[in-house]
């Protein structure tokens, strides 16, 4: 029941967030989306209720835990040993690993719901389950039946649990169908996208954005906001730094909006693992905090990330941050970057408070750079640009992008930001008296 309630809750909320910014330019717009609003409120009303139905009834297995996946299939398959139907569960070729958990718990629910409808209206003595991710691309669940088939009164009246499977699988933009099983009764058949290939990002590609944030409402917040606006696509939210490297790794993302204090793992930690893992390295890193209280920021930075921004920003503000960093540029103007890190290196002891093996291994990045890199990289961090860089030292803007983009590869960096980091940190550059 828990995954109806928050995936309904997060449509209405994102329908709100439309209608709110549509009311003014597009009544019109804004009707659809509080219809839209009303009608999945209805739908998922009506779930609930059918879920407490058969929770009260002590036919069905019952949801004790908000995040049951495939994972929990066993207890599918005693509840309909329970009912002395024999059963077959096939789940040799779904690799759950390679399916996002809100797929993977959407499928479990449906294979309930499945489940529920075999003991409670089919009249079925054999069932079988199967849970496959062999097609490319997509997650698949086939439950089979030899009941009394799509003729039975339920089934020719819609029932309830075909609606609900059928209304997931939509949501999940997938696919239901419910035809004649080769055993005799319904074949349930699902199949919704579990991933999507990874493309060189075009402008035609929607920027592909991570939340993570250990509050439920600051998530629920910016996926509302952000579902609003045209080319950025919600790919996937962690609650801590931990789930965060996990579900960067499982779904390269392009843009991740990174809190700091969060629990197991913080913001710095998954930031530094994140912007050092090399699958990654198209994955950019932003920053999330309150300016004013968080010290964190100069350390974040330092870890990989291209920037911040304030969580109280305006929307506008939030997707045009996000778009700077997915072209691959710092947040903040060069200039300002450098007043940001004298600011912190100032209040910090010598050699910083990163890890040790960190400092050795920016030190010896440093000794790799050669004289002209060495000037090139102290100017970035006095906050010059390309073309003050070139005027000072009477070369072309050309040649200066040719050194950045061997100073970044010695330093690992990924943008200007990291590049003045790295100078303050190694002490090539040390903030003014």
């Amino acid at each position: 029941m828990h995954d109806i309630t928050a995936h309904s809750l997060s449509a209405v909320s994102i329908q709100a967030a439309a209608a709110e910014r549509l009311v003014d330019r597009d009544p019109a717009a804004a009707k659809e989306a509080i219809a839209e609003v009303r009608r999945t409120a209805k739908g998922a009303l009506e779930e609930i209720r059918a879920m407490i139905g058969v929770l009260r009834a002590g036919e069905g297995p019952a949801e004790t835990t908000p995040t049951q996946g495939t994972d929990r299939m066993g207890d599918l398959v005693s509840y309909l040993e329970g009912a002395d139907i024999e059963v077959t569960l096939d789940e040799t070729a779904y690799d759950r690993a390679c399916v996002p958990a809100f797929i993977d718990v959407a499928l479990f629910g449906i294979a309930r719901e499945a489940a529920t409808n075999i003991v409670r209206h089919a009249g079925a003595r054999r069932a079988t389950l199967a849970l496959s991710t062999k097609r490319e691309g997509f997650a698949e669940l086939v439950v089979d039946d030899d009941g009394k088939g799509l003729a039975a009164p339920a089934a020719a009246a819609g029932h309830h649990g075909l609606l609900g499977m059928r209304e997931r699988a939509r949501l999940l933009q997938g696919t239901f169908s419910a035809f004649p099983s080769p055993l005799g009764g319904v074949r349930i058949a699902v199949s919704v996208p579990s991933a999507r290939r990874r493309r060189p990002m075009s402008e035609a590609d929607p920027i592909r954005v991570l939340v993570v944030d250990d509050q439920d409402l600051v998530r629920g917040g910016f996926k509302a906001i952000l579902g609003t606006y045209e080319g950025i696509e919600i790919v996937g939210e962690a609650r801590n730094g931990a789930d965060a490297v996990q579900e960067a790794q499982r779904l390269r993302p392009d843009v991740v909006l990174m809190d700091i204090r969060m629990p197991e793992m913080n913001g710095i930690e998954a930031t530094r693992a994140i912007t050092g893992n090399p699958l990654l390295a198209k994955t950019r890193v932003l920053v999330l905090t309150t300016f004013d209280v968080d010290e964190y920021v100069y350390d974040a930075l330092g870890a990989g990330a291209s920037g911040f921004l304030l969580k109280d920003a305006d929307p506008d503000e939030i997707v045009a941050a996000i778009r700077v960093v997915a072209r691959g540029d710092a947040l903040i103007q060069p200039s300002v970057m450098r007043r940001l890190v004298e600011t912190f290196v100032a209040a910090r002891p010598r050699g910083g408070w990163g890890a040790a093996d960190v400092a050795e291994t920016r030190r010896a990045a440093l000794t790799s750079l050669t004289d002209r890199e060495r000037e090139i990289l102290v100017l970035v961090a006095r906050g010059l640009s390309n073309d003050e860089i070139a005027e000072e030292l009477f070369i072309s803007p050309a040649t200066v992008k040719t050194h950045l983009a061997r100073v970044m590869a010695k330093t690992d960096a990924h943008d200007r930001a990291q590049l003045v980091v790295f100078a303050y940190e190694t002490g090539l550059v040390t903030p003014a008296p």
